[in-house]
C-alpha cells in the first residue's frame, strides 16, 4: 500500500502518470472500525487524501483497484563514463572540471529529453580507475520510434564524444565513454528481466538519505546553478521521473503535494557510515546530511520532496511533503481518525524524585495532561511546527503551564505539586536556558509558538513566585549587566502619538504573553484611574465605549472599533499605559525592581507624551512606587488628552477634500501632517506661501522637528490640506527615474501623510491648556518635583536635564505637550559615553526607536526596540553578547601611526589595505597609460591605476606591465583600471571575484555612478566579505564624467550601508587637489557642516586632472599651462555639460537601434554644432579657416595636415 500512499513513481510515470493518478477505488478500515469504500463518488474526501496524502495516517488500506495499461514497446538507452584524474580516493566526491561540463550540458538538455519522451535514472558514481565522480544513466522512451527517440538523445551523445576527444588528465580530467547506446525492447518487463533478473544485493545499509523535487522552470531558467548545486553533493542521483503525464494532472485532483506537477527531476543524496562506526562518526554523517538538506532546500525552496525517500531533518516538513494541501489533509485526518490512533506522538521526559508524593502527583498530572491533549483540538500548533526542537519546547512549556494551573486544585497535594513545578521548571531551564535567555532562544521560532511558549513559561514562573518558592532563572542580560558595571551607558526612550491605530495590539500582546505580571497592573490602573475619571466625564461625548481596558483585553467585553481606540481621549492615556506595561515587563523578566532597572539607565526622554513615562520611571524605586507613579501618569495623560480635544474639537470636512486626500495617499486630513524627506528651508517656503492665503487663526507651523528631514506641521486640517496640494506639485511621482536628469532640476523625493492625531499638540492652538489642566483638573497639585527624578530626563525642546528646572515640573511637562515644539535631535543628544538606547514603545518598528536610530546612525548608539518581539526583546535579554554600533568619526577618522623607522604616517582603512598614503591617482587614458608616469607614481609611494583603455590586446598589456615592473621595486603591486561594460550583470560579481582571487588579485575597485550603483557595490562586498573592495565615488559635482549625480547626496543616503561592510574602502574623487579641500572629507566634517549629519570620513582621495601637470606626466607643456590657468566653473554650473546628453537620452537614444543612424544623418549638422559648442574636445574636422566640415571629403590635403598639426 505504500506504493499508492506515498506517490508511486517509476520510469513509466511520465507516460502513464503516478500510482496515485491510476487508483480508481480504495478500501480502508478507519480507527473507529468502520470499513469504507472510497472513490470519486463515495467518501471522496478520504479517497482524495489517501492518494498521496501520507502513509498510514488515515486508516488501514485493505485493497486498491488500479487503472491498468497495455504493454508497449520502448527504446532503452545506456550511458556510462569514467574520468581519469590525479585523484585516487573513492570517498572524494569533488567533481572534475570535465564532469562539470558534461553534467551541466546534461542538465541543460533534460527538458528537451523529457519532451522527446525519455525518462529514467541518472547518477554520479565513482568511476575506475581513479574513483573520480562520473556520470551514468539508464533511460527509456516508451511507445515511440527509435528514430524519434534518438533525435534528442544523440545530440547529447555527440556533445559527450566531442568533450571526450578534447579532454585530458592535465586539463581537468580525461573523459572516457564506456557505453553510449540505445536499442528497442518489446516491453518494459523484458527490459526488467534483462537487467534485474539475476541481481542479488544487500538488504539494508548504514545510510540515511534526503531528496528534492526540482521544477522544470528552475532547470530551464538556471541550469548552471542546478548543475553546480547537484555536483556539490556526494555522488547524487538525478532521476527524470516527472513531466509528461505527471505534469498534465490537475494539482487539486489528489492529496499529493502539488510540487509533483511542476517537477521534472527527483534528486537524491545519501550520507553513509561504515559498519561498526562510533556514535560520533554516525553523528558526523548525519550532520553532513542536514547540510545536504539545506543545500537542496535552498536550490528549490518553493518545491517539495518525495517522502518515501526523505530526511528526518527536512526543513519545514509540512510544506515540503504536502505543500498547500497540508491543512485540508489535516482536517480529513481529524474527521476519520479523531482519536489519533494512526500517529506516533513525541513526548518530553522530565526527571522527578521516585519517592514520596511528588512521584504520585507527577503521574496523575502527566495522565491528565495527556488526556487533555488528546481530547482537545490543541495539537494543531505542535503538528504545524517546522522542526522537532520547536515541538518539544512548546510541549514542555504547555506542560509547565498545566502544572501551574493545577497547583491548588487539591490542597493536600499543593506542596507536592509546587515541588513538581519547581523540578520541571528547573529541568526546562537546565535543558534550554542554561546559557541563554528564553527570548533569545525563541527568536527564530514560529510567531504563534513563541507566544505560546512565553505565556506558558511566565505563567509557570509567576506561579512559583507567588508561592514564595525558589525560582530557577536563566542567565541575566549581558547588556544590563554591563550597564551595572558602567561598561555600557543606556538611555530609555518612550514614544508618543502617531501609532494610534496599532498600539492596542501591542498592549494585547503584552497582556496575553505576560499576563501574571501585566493583568494586576492594568486592573489597578483601570479601577483606580480610568474608570473613575471616565465616569466623571460623562458630560462629554469622548468616552462612548468607556475605558474599561481590562475587560477589553480579557475578552469580557468586545474591543471597541479602531477609530474609537485611535481617538485622542482614548489613545493618549492608553499609549502611556502600554509603554509603562512594557517597562514593567522588562522589570519582571530581568527580575529587577523598578529602581534597580532604572539604575541601569543613564537617562531617559520621551517623544511628545512619552516624556511623562520617562518622568514616571525616573521617579520609581519599588514596585509600589511604580504603580503609584503610573497612576499619576495616567491621570495626567487622561487630562492632557481631554483638554487637548476640548481646545481643538474635530470638525467635519468636505467629502471631496477627504476623498482627494485619501486617493492622493496622504490619508484622512487631521491637524498634524508628517513631511519626511524635504529640507526645512524648502518646507518653510511652502508653509509661508500657504499661510499667505490663510486667516490668522488658521496659520500653519512646523511643530515637530523629528530629524534632519523629518517634520510634523500643525494647523487646521483644511489648511493643511491646502499645503498638501502645494507640495504635490513639487514632489517627484513614486517610482520616477531621475538618474538622467541634472541634479538641480530633479523633483524632490519626499513623503507626506496625515497622522491619525486629531489635536495639534506642540502648537499655539493649545495655549492656555496648561493652566486649565494644572488648576482645574489637578487642583494645583504638583505630581512630581525635580527632587523625585533619580536620573536625567531630557526636555523635548531644549534637551536640558529637567532636574535643573527651577519652576513647576508639572507645568513644564504640560507645556512640552501643549505648546512647545519638539526638537528630537536635542532631546536625544546623549553624552559621549552613550552606547545604547532602549525604546519602550509603542509602535515597534514604526515607533520612535527606528526614527531615533536614523538620527543617531554613525554616532555609536545602538537603539533596541523592545516592541519588536522577535528581535528587540531578544537582543535586550541576550545573555551572551552585546551588539554595538560604530561611531564613524572615531572608527574611520584618520589617525597618525609611527613605523619602526620613526616615520609618521596617516592611518585610514585604505592605507592599511595597501600600505600607502590615502591619496591615489585615477586611471586616465592617455595619462596613466604611459609606463614612465605610472612607475613614477609607484616609486613615489602612491597608489595609481594603469589605464586599460590604451591597451588594445593582451600582448600590449603584458608588455606594459613588464615595462612597469622593470622600473619599480620588487613587491610593489600594479592595479589595472579595466572597463566593465554591463553594470547590470552584478550576479556575475561573485564568479568574477572568485576568479580574480584565484588568480592572485588582491582587491577590486568599483566606480558606481548612482545610489543604485553604490548599493550594488555594497551587495557585492557583502557577498564577498573576505575580499577587499575599493568603492570610488566621484559623482558629477566632483568632476566625475560618468555620473550626473551630486557628490554629497548619494553618500549621505548610503554611507551607513557602506560602513556595514568592513571590507569596503571608500574613496572620494575628482575635484580634489589640495589640503584645504581634502581635509573636511578626510575628517568627515563636510557632512556635519553642510547637512547637520554625523561625521562621514572618506578613506582615500582620488586625484585625476591635477596630476596631469606633474613633471613626470606626458602631457604637453602647453596643455599643462592651460590646465594650471583654468579657473573652473562656479559650483552652480557643474551640471551644464550634462544637458546635451540629457537631450540625446530623450531623443536618439530612445529610438530603436535601427532608426538611430537615420536620425543622426538627418540632424548631422545640428549634432556637430552642439557637440562643438558644449565640449572642449576636438570632435570634428575643419577647413583651413577653422570652419567645421560635416564630411571628411570636404577637406583638402592641406586642411587635413593643418588639422593634424592642431590636434
Amino acid at each position: 500500500m505504500r506504493f499508492m500512499h506515498m506517490v508511486a513513481l517509476f520510469a513509466l510515470s511520465p507516460k502513464y502518470g503516478l500510482g496515485v493518478d491510476n487508483a480508481i477505488e480504495i478500501a480502508v478500515v478507519t480507527s473507529s472500525g468502520a470499513y469504507l469504500i472510497t472513490n470519486q463518488f463515495q467518501n471522496s474526501d478520504l479517497f482524495w487524501a489517501l492518494r498521496g496524502g501520507g502513509g498510514g495516517t488515515y486508516g488501514i488500506v485493505t485493497s486498491v483497484t488500479y487503472q491498468t495499461h497495455p504493454s508497449t514497446p520502448l527504446i532503452a538507452a545506456f550511458f556510462s563514463t569514467h574520468i581519469n584524474t590525479p585523484v585516487n580516493n573513492a570517498s572524494d566526491s569533488t567533481p572534475s572540471p570535465v564532469l562539470n561540463q558534461l553534467f551541466t550540458e546534461f542538465v541543460r538538455v533534460t527538458p528537451a529529453l523529457s519532451d522527446g519522451g525519455w525518462s529514467g535514472y541518472a547518477t554520479i558514481v565513482p568511476g575506475p580507475p581513479t574513483n573520480a565522480p562520473s556520470l551514468r544513466f539508464f533511460y527509456i522512451a516508451p511507445d515511440i520510434s527509435w528514430e524519434v527517440a534518438n533525435a534528442t538523445l544523440n545530440l547529447f551523445f555527440a556533445f559527450a564524444q566531442n568533450l571526450s576527444a578534447h579532454s585530458s588528465v592535465e586539463n581537468g580530467g580525461a573523459l572516457s565513454i564506456d557505453v553510449a547506446t540505445s536499442f528497442p525492447v518489446d516491453s518494459f518487463y523484458s527490459l526488467y528481466e534483462l537487467i534485474f533478473t539475476n541481481e542479488t544485493g544487500q538488504v539494508g545499509a548504514p545510510v540515511e538519505i534526503a531528496s528534492r523535487l526540482l521544477p522544470r522552470k528552475l532547470i530551464e531558467d538556471d541550469y548552471h546553478k542546478v548543475a553546480d548545486t547537484i555536483l556539490s553533493l556526494p555522488f547524487p542521483d538525478f532521476f527524470l521521473l516527472g513531466g509528461g503525464a505527471v505534469s498534465k494532472v490537475k494539482p487539486s485532483s489528489a492529496g499529493l503535494n502539488p510540487a509533483w506537477r511542476e517537477a521534472l527531476i527527483h534528486t537524491v543524496v545519501a550520507s553513509t557510515w561504515q559498519e561498526g562506526a562510533s556514535a560520533d562518526e554516525i553523528n558526523g554523517a548525519l550532520n553532513n546530511l542536514k547540510q545536504y538538506v539545506t543545500t537542496l532546500h535552498d536550490l528549490a525552496p518553493s518545491s517539495g520532496a518525495y517522502f518515501n525517500e526523505a530526511s528526518l531533518y527536512e526543513i519545514n516538513p509540512q510544506y515540503t511533503f504536502f505543500g498547500d494541501h497540508y491543512h485540508k489533509l489535516e482536517a480529513i485526518k481529524a474527521k476519520y481518525d479523531p482519536i489519533d490512533l494512526f500517529v506516533v506522538a513525541e513526548g518530553v521526559s522530565i526527571p522527578v524524585p521516585a519517592s514520596g508524593d511528588e512521584w504520585i502527583v507527577a503521574e496523575v498530572i502527566r495522565d491528565e495532561f495527556a488526556t487533555e491533549r488528546n481530547t482537545q483540538d490543541t495539537i494543531d500548533t505542535t503538528v504545524q511546527l517546522e522542526n522537532e526542537t520547536e515541538a518539544t519546547v512548546e510541549l514542555f512549556a504547555l506542560f509547565l503551564r498545566f502544572i501551574a494551573e493545577k497547583l491548588d486544585v487539591e490542597p493536600q497535594s499543593s506542596h507536592a505539586r509546587t515541588a513538581l513545578l519547581y523540578n520541571a521548571l528547573k529541568y526546562f531551564t537546565s535543558s534550554y536556558l542554561s546559557e541563554q535567555d528564553i527570548h533569545k532562544i525563541l527568536a527564530a521560532f514560529d510567531t504563534d509558538v513563541r507566544k505560546i511558549v512565553l505565556s506558558s513559561y511566565y505563567f509557570a514562573l509567576a506561579a512559583l513566585e507567588q508561592k514564595g518558592a525558589t525560582v530557577p532563572r536563566p542567565p541575566v542580560s549581558a547588556l544590563l549587566q554591563a550597564a551595572e558595571k558602567s561598561e555600557a551607558s543606556i538611555y530609555a526612550l518612550f514614544g508618543g502619538q502617531g501609532t494610534n491605530e496599532v498600539y492596542f495590539d501591542e498592549l494585547q500582546t503584552l497582556y496575553d504573553t505576560y499576563k501574571p505580571y501585566v493583568a494586576p497592573f492594568i486592573a489597578t490602573i483601570t479601577n483606580n484611574v480610568l474608570l473613575p475619571l471616565t465616569a466623571a466625564s460623562e458630560s462629554t461625548n469622548f468616552y462612548t465605549h468607556g475605558l474599561d481596558v481590562l475587560s477589553w483585553l480579557s475578552g469580557v467585553t468586545p474591543r471597541p472599533p479602531v477609530a474609537y481606540l485611535a481617538s485622542i481621549p482614548i489613545s493618549f492615556p492608553l499609549i502611556s499605559l502600554t509603554q509603562l506595561a512594557q517597562f514593567l515587563v522588562v522589570c519582571r523578566v530581568a527580575n529587577l525592581t523598578p529602581g534597580e532597572l532604572r539604575a541601569r539607565f543613564a537617562g531617559a526622554t520621551g517623544h511628545s507624551q512619552g516624556i511623562i513615562s520617562a518622568v514616571c520611571i525616573a521617579a520609581s524605586t519599588t514596585p509600589e512606587s511604580f504603580v503609584e507613579n503610573s497612576e499619576k501618569a495616567l491621570r495626567w495623560s487622561f487630562f492632557s488628552s481631554k483638554r487637548g480635544q476640548e481646545a481643538f474639537p474635530v470638525l467635519a470636512l468636505e467629502p471631496s477634500v477627504i476623498k482627494d486626500s485619501i486617493d492622493g495617499g496622504e490619508g484622512m486630513p487631521t491637524p498634524m501632517l508628517s513631511v519626511t524627506g524635504l529640507a526645512l528651508k524648502d518646507l518653510d517656503s511652502h508653509i509661508e506661501k500657504t499661510n499667505a492665503h490663510l486667516p490668522t487663526n488658521s496659520q500653519l507651523q512646523v511643530s515637530l522637528h523629528n530629524g534632519a528631514k523629518a517634520f510634523v506641521v500643525t494647523g487646521p486640517a483644511r489648511a493643511l490640506y491646502g499645503l498638501v496640494t502645494s507640495l504635490r506639485k513639487v514632489r517627484a511621482p513614486s517610482g520616477l527615474d531621475q538618474s538622467k536628469i541634472p541634479f538641480s532640476q530633479r523633483k524632490p523625493v519626499f513623503s507626506v501623510r496625515f497622522l491619525v492625531v486629531n489635536v495639534p499638540y506642540h502648537s499655539h492652538y493649545l495655549e492656555g491648556a496648561t493652566e486649565r489642566l494644572f488648576q482645574e483638573d489637578l487642583g494645583g497639585e504638583e505630581l512630581w518635583t525635580v527632587k523625585d527624578l533619580a536620573i536625567p530626563v531630557y526636555h523635548t525642546e531644549t534637551g536640558a536635564d529637567l532636574r535643573e528646572l527651577t519652576t513647576s515640573l508639572t507645568k513644564a511637562l504640560c507645556d512640552q505637550i501643549f505648546t512647545m515644539h519638539i526638537h528630537w535631535a536635542k532631546a536625544t543628544a546623549f553624552p559621549e559615553a552613550a552606547t545604547h538606547a532602549v525604546d519602550f514603545g509603542p509602535g515597534g518598528l514604526s515607533g520612535i526607536g527606528p526614527l531615533t536610530a536614523r538620527n543617531l546612525d554613525g554616532r555609536g548608539v545602538r537603539v533596541i526596540v523592545v516592541g519588536d518581539k522577535s528581535k528587540g526583546i531578544a537582543e535586550l535579554f541576550d545573555a551572551q553578547s552585546i551588539k554595538c554600533e560604530d561611531w564613524w568619526s572615531k572608527k574611520y577618522s584618520p589617525s597618525l601611526v609611527k613605523t619602526s623607522d620613526g616615520t609618521l604616517h596617516i592611518d585610514t582603512p585604505f592605507s592599511r589595505l595597501l600600505g600607502k598614503p590615502p591619496i591615489m591617482v585615477a586611471g586616465m587614458t592617455p595619462s596613466t597609460v604611459k609606463a614612465g608616469f605610472v612607475s613614477a607614481v609607484l616609486n613615489a609611494g602612491y597608489h595609481v591605476e594603469l589605464a586599460g583603455g590604451g591597451h588594445y590586446n593582451a600582448a600590449a598589456l603584458r608588455a606594459k606591465v613588464a615595462e612597469i615592473q622593470s622600473q619599480i621595486p620588487a613587491g610593489v603591486g600594479i592595479t589595472l583600471n579595466a572597463l566593465y561594460i554591463n553594470p547590470r550583470h552584478t550576479e556575475k560579481a561573485a564568479e568574477i571575484i572568485k576568479a580574480l582571487s584565484n588568480a592572485g588579485i588582491k582587491h577590486v575597485s568599483f566606480k558606481p555612478g548612482s545610489v543604485d550603483g553604490i548599493r550594488q557595490v555594497v551587495n557585492i562586498a557583502a557577498s564577498n566579505p573576505d575580499f577587499p573592495v575599493i568603492l570610488q565615488w566621484t559623482g558629477g559635482r566632483a568632476g566625475g564624467h560618468h555620473s550626473c549625480e551630486d557628490f554629497h547626496q548619494p553618500i549621505l543616503a548610503t554611507y551607513s550601508s557602506i560602513r556595514q561592510q568592513r571590507n569596503i574602502s571608500l574613496v572620494g574623487g575628482s575635484g580634489f587637489g589640495g589640503a584645504d579641500d581634502v581635509w573636511p572629507y578626510l575628517t568627515g566634517d563636510w557632512s556635519v557642516d553642510l547637512y547637520g549629519a554625523q561625521p562621514m570620513p572618506f578613506d582615500d582621495f582620488l586625484f585625476a586632472s591635477r596630476v596631469m601637470v606633474a613633471k613626470e606626466a606626458h602631457t604637453s607643456s602647453s596643455v599643462k599651462d592651460l590646465i594650471v590657468a583654468a579657473k573652473g566653473v562656479d559650483d552652480a554650473k557643474w551640471e551644464d555639460r550634462y544637458k546635451l546628453w540629457k537631450e540625446f537620452d530623450d531623443t536618439v537614444f530612445k529610438l530603436p537601434k535601427e532608426k538611430r543612424a537615420a536620425w543622426l544623418k538627418e540632424r548631422k549638422a545640428e549634432v556637430i554644432a552642439k557637440l562643438n559648442k558644449d565640449f572642449n574636445k576636438p570632435w570634428f574636422g575643419s577647413k583651413k579657416d577653422g570652419s567645421v566640415v560635416e564630411d571628411l571629403a570636404d577637406m583638402t590635403y592641406e586642411d587635413v595636415v593643418l588639422r593634424m598639426v592642431r590636434l
